[in-house]
């Protein structure tokens, strides 16, 4: 008995290492092509472009029963999407706005934003909005300047739990953040976002 799962174990670990010792292959000049014969990927078809490896190197990839590549998307963004970020700059006691700006033929989609900044003299509390999105909502958030010049402001953070549309193509969202008062030597507003 012992002999049979000693000879298991065995034949499992060479077959481990034989499906992972496997390197990715491509056409010439980088056209398509198929996975290593020998790996667990053996028909895999690649039409776009190839994944890069040099000889040695693994490349993970998943096929569906038809033998098409299944894409594994990394990144945060849709697939053909621009990340994009917009800075007011810093603001001494005046309104601060950061946009992403309209483009021809693209949606804006905001992911999030932030105002941080100084107090005032007196401290103040304005209302922080967000235009320009789908069914041309305005969103309201509030934001107090501290007392104090040299205090610094809670900051507002806003991460959206999904992207929000701009209200459709070539459409601008704007965050802005009114003047936070007198004395207030630093005011600052960032979005970001993508264009898709």
């Amino acid at each position: 008995m012992f002999r049979i799962l000693a000879l298991a174990a065995a034949l499992l670990a060479a077959l481990t290492i034989e499906a992972f010792a496997q390197t990715s292959t491509s056409g010439p000049g980088g056209t398509p092509g198929t996975a290593s014969m020998a790996s667990d990927l053996t028909g895999c078809i690649y039409t776009a472009t190839p994944p890069v490896a040099t000889d040695g190197q693994q490349i993970a990839t998943r096929c569906d029963p038809a033998g098409n590549l299944k894409v594994v998307q990394n990144s945060p963004y849709p697939a053909g999407a621009t990340p994009i970020t917009s800075t007011s700059g810093n603001q001494a006691n005046a309104q601060a706005i950061a946009a992403l700006p309209s483009t021809p033929n693209k949606t804006n989609w905001i992911t999030g934003f932030s105002v941080t900044g100084s107090g005032s003299t007196l401290g103040l509390s304005v209302l922080v909005t967000v235009t320009g999105l789908s069914g041309g909502a305005t969103l309201y958030y509030g934001y107090a300047s501290a007392v104090g010049v040299v205090v610094g402001n809670q900051p507002l953070i806003v991460n959206f739990p999904f992207p929000l549309p701009a209200n459709g193509q070539n459409t601008a969202i704007v965050v802005t953040c009114p003047a936070i008062g007198l004395g207030s030597s630093t005011n600052a507003v960032n979005v970001q976002g993508y264009q898709l």
